[in-house]
């Protein structure tokens, strides 16, 4: 009875055991399935993807169950797990633990579980096998539009990201700010995007980073003309242009613009000007200018740079 309760006991922690560490491989191949995908289709970082296109094992992390049916016994036993990290390994018992997977696959995910045991990692062995490549952070980055810097400083807008027909592998088509490029977009008469001639150019994401985007340019104070103070006495620029119209009709003796009958048009009244129109009352005025010239202009300028003038009746 003890023994029947001991092996029960272990069945349970490894049946707890194996839990864990699906759980773990789950993690890592939702954290890191981005990144193979992007290893295996040649758009990552060049040695990640090398080592996808000759490793048959590592392709099996992106491929679907319908293609790894159609894998030969003889090539499942072919592939090793030597050379491979434990996320990787990780990701691999993820993926071979459905129901769908072919049944000449059984050696190798018996094999598979061997080497990972029964232990599972714990939580730092966890973030630092969830934690994605610099080289894919960067190159997230690095998308169309994108405000990035070359090798030698030369700023420029992402205008293509893809593969090409005049090399292997992912480039990136750059238009240049300033005319330092090699073509206007296109290579070999086959164009990828357009831009001015000599803006154009080709390079790898590595050999980029993201440049700040540039400064705004500081609005300058508007100039300030100095005026006289009579430029600050109330009524508007427009009123004062008109100063020099009402004068006329004063002296001849037209009526005058208000059609006051206030004093100011009076025979005894002083020479005023009305700040609101700037108009002076006719018989005033004509009393003033037959005593000595009492007249005199003022220039200004308004707050529109426009000149105006007013007349100033002094003592």
């Amino acid at each position: 009875e003890a023994e029947r309760k001991k092996k029960e006991q272990k069945e349970r922690e490894l049946l707890r055991a194996q839990a864990s560490l699906k759980i773990a491989a789950q993690r890592v191949f939702d954290a890191l399935c981005p990144v193979w995908l992007m290893c295996y289709e040649g758009t990552g970082d060049e040695a990640e993807s090398k080592r996808f296109r000759w490793r048959k094992e590592l392709q099996l992390l992106v491929t679907p169950t319908v293609e790894m049916k159609k894998l030969s016994r003889y090539q499942w036993q072919n592939m090793s797990l030597g050379g491979l990290r434990a996320s990787e390994r990780l990701g691999l018992l993820w993926k071979l633990t459905g129901r769908e997977v072919p049944g000449q696959a059984d050696k190798f995910v018996a094999s598979l579980r061997h080497a990972l045991g029964r232990t599972p990692p714990s939580e730092e062995e966890m973030a630092g096998m969830c934690r994605r490549p610099d080289w894919f952070v960067h190159d997230a980055s690095i998308v169309t539009n994108a405000r990035v810097m070359t090798e030698l400083g030369d700023v420029g807008i992402v205008r293509f990201k893809g593969t090409t027909s005049f090399r292997p592998g992912i480039w990136v088509g750059i238009e240049l700010i300033k005319p330092r490029g090699l073509n206007d977009g296109s290579v070999q008469r086959v164009r990828y995007f357009r831009c001015a001639p000599n803006h154009g150019i080709f390079t790898k994401v590595k050999r980029l980073r993201l440049a700040p985007e540039p400064a705004p340019e500081p609005e300058l104070p508007s100039e300030s003309v100095p005026t006289p103070a009579s430029a600050f006495a109330p009524g508007s620029g427009e009123a004062r242009t008109g100063a020099l119209r009402d004068r006329n009709n004063c002296i001849e003796g037209k009526i005058c613009p208000h059609h006051c009958e206030s004093s100011c048009c009076n025979d005894g009244g002083t020479p005023t000007i009305d700040g609101a129109v700037g108009t002076v009352a006719p018989k005033a005025f004509e009393a003033a200018w037959t005593r000595k010239p009492l007249l005199e202009l003022d220039l200004l300028l308004d707050a529109t740079g426009c000149a105006s003038i007013s007349w100033v009746v002094s003592e």
